[in-house]
């Protein structure tokens, strides 16, 4: 979910709802309004959908397809346009897997497991060892090859999982989410930082604000921020992974 909409696929399509001023729910225009039911967006096959603070994207025929807010170059069309009310296709002529989206960036995985991102840059949550703050068009992640990528849509972060069971993140750290060692750092990480090895292999992986939590062995485990408990663990403060 996003700051004021949400969206979702269903049957090749992609609907969205909620709040339209930034053009987030792909109907060609941005408006005050509220859209309390779902718009269909024009896009076919579409398989996935995901949605940052103020656009959103969907993989369609194996490509992305973003709209909304653009100040960042979170769109990846390389425009430069501040608003795109409908969807455009990134500049990335790869076949995709899956997409991931930040506060106000944006991921992707192909299907040969290579990562792109592109967007803000500003707390390094592209991964790509650059300290520019932004990239309008979609950057590879070299080095590395992922199963699955989340990206925290109200945070500045970006983990993956490698094909050997490895999770790298990379992003902001204040609450060492990036590191998983409990320790809170105002450091940068700029490109991907294997977390230390956690118990089993990853089912899922998802990405939350300035916290990161795993599924392992059917049980929930996670690292980060939890000053509101969000861990679920029963305890209150900056975490490890168990």
């Amino acid at each position: 979910m996003g700051t004021h909409h949400a969206c979702a696929a269903s049957g090749g399509k992609a609907y969205c709802w909620g709040g339209n001023g930034s053009g987030e729910l792909g109907q060609n225009t941005a408006d005050a309004n509220l859209h309390p039911k779902p718009l269909e967006v024009p896009l076919d096959q579409v398989t996935d959908v995901a949605v940052g603070a103020e656009h959103s994207c969907a993989l369609s025929n194996k490509r992305i397809y973003c709209w909304g807010n653009n100040t960042y170059g979170q769109i990846g069309d390389g425009s430069g346009n501040a608003l795109v009310k409908s969807p455009v296709a990134s500049h990335l002529n790869v076949d995709l897997a899956s997409i991931a989206v930040g506060t106000i960036h944006t991921c992707a995985l192909s299907t040969s497991g290579e990562a792109y991102c592109w967007g803000s840059n500003a707390s390094g949550q592209l991964g790509i060892n650059q300290q520019t703050s932004t990239f309008a068009l979609p950057q590879k992640i070299e080095g590395n090859h992922f199963t699955s990528l989340s990206a925290g849509p109200q945070g500045q972060n970006t983990c993956g999982v490698t094909p050997e069971g490895t999770i790298k993140c990379w992003g902001d750290n204040t609450f060492a989410q990036v590191t998983a060692d409990g320790v809170a750092s105002n450091t940068l990480y700029y490109s991907p930082f294997a977390v230390p090895p956690t118990p089993g292999p990853v089912a899922k992986l998802s990405v939350g604000n300035q916290f990161v939590c795993v599924l392992q062995n059917g049980l929930p485990n996670c690292w980060g921020n939890n000053m509101s408990s969000q861990q679920g663990t029963g305890s209150v403060g900056t975490t490890p992974p168990a």
